[in-house]
């Protein structure tokens, strides 16, 4: 290399060092700059975790958050999408990060277990978005289940919450709404409450009489057909090890009815709610007498209540009356666990 092309490389090294060391130094002054952000951002993460755990500061966020979004949200046990218009199922489960009625799904796992009663297959009916269902198969592993849901609404979150949780190889989604008898009906669906739907047969009246009670505003109302449990084919056949789950806002007696095999003593859990049947029930006593007549025709031998303390009565004349009496004095409605 001559003397002129040494001068002219040593010219435009003089000019890049400089700039390299500026370089240098930038690269030390972002890095300097990401560390103190990094350690400032700790402790707000710490400090957004520990708020995130405060109830009232998650309904703050639950409320703050756009309507009509479907949000993905991690409970004790597993992901749910869940929509930001459902103001009771979907919030308590933003709110309290756990499924649904997994408290109680736990007191009938515990309760079953200390007397010695197993299950094999659960069929839910009135299944939401499948929080009560992917609870059992959650907590247990040899379950299987049939979850039936006859809102469509409801019906897509279910099917979304099984393949999120990979429980639909074992779990059937059926999309119908059961009772006594085939049949036309409208369904109900209320404003910000999924799991309200209500299924009457054409009755004005009795809707204007419901949305006043439970001061409710309707969504949307739906033309739908009632099926009879046993004119479905994908629901198995029930027998004792079967749970049969209803969560069907003051059906259960005509979902009951249209069971056939009740005799063999399938276990169920349905919701009592006095206030509920004494204001919408034209004649509630023979409501009552009538559901209390149908277990003890099939043979049924013990309810308990799935409140904290379990109360235990024995199926037999009067219990049902006394089950309504004893929730009415908490003014209340319960989930009652019955084989």
């Amino acid at each position: 290399m001559g003397i002129d092309s040494q001068l002219k490389l040593k010219k435009i090294m003089n000019k890049i060092y400089p700039l390299l060391k500026k370089l240098i130094f930038i690269q030390k002054v972002y890095s300097f700059s990401l560390k103190i952000i990094s350690n400032l951002f700790i402790p707000i993460q710490k400090i957004t975790e520990y708020l995130s755990k405060i109830k009232i500061f998650r309904i703050l966020i639950f409320y703050c958050l756009p309507k009509n979004q479907e949000i993905l949200i991690s409970t004790n046990l597993g992901k749910f999408i869940i929509n930001t218009n459902d103001n009771i199922i979907g919030k308590k489960m933003f709110i309290h990060n756990e499924p649904y009625e997994s408290r109680k799904v736990h007191r009938v796992l515990t309760y079953l277990n200390e007397n010695s009663l197993k299950i094999s297959h659960l069929i839910e009916i009135g299944a939401n978005n499948g929080s009560v269902t992917i609870s059992f198969l959650k907590k247990d592993k040899n379950l299987t289940a049939t979850c039936i849901e006859g809102d469509t609404y409801s019906k897509k979150y279910l099917d979304y919450n099984l393949r999120l949780n990979n429980l639909n190889k074992r779990c059937t989604s059926i999309e119908a709404l059961i009772g006594e008898k085939s049949r036309k009906a409208k369904l109900v669906r209320f404003k910000g409450d999924s799991g309200n739907s209500l299924v009457l047969e054409n009755n004005d009246a009795e809707l204007d009489k419901y949305i006043k009670k439970l001061n409710l505003k309707v969504n949307k109302i739906k033309d739908v057909r009632i099926q009879k449990f046993s004119e479905i084919a994908l629901i198995p056949s029930i027998n004792r090890d079967t749970l049969i789950w209803l969560d069907v806002e003051g059906s259960e007696l005509s979902v009951l009815k249209g069971v056939d095999g009740l005799d063999v003593n399938p276990l169920i859990v349905f919701e009592l709610n006095p206030a509920g049947i004494y204001s919408l029930q034209k004649y509630p006593e023979e409501y009552l007498q009538e559901f209390e007549n149908l277990f003890i025709n099939c043979g049924y031998s013990e309810a308990i209540m799935l409140s904290e303390d379990k109360k235990i009565y024995k199926v037999e004349n009067g219990f049902i009356f006394r089950l309504s009496q004893e929730i009415s004095n908490s003014n209340a409605h319960e989930d009652i666990l019955i084989y």
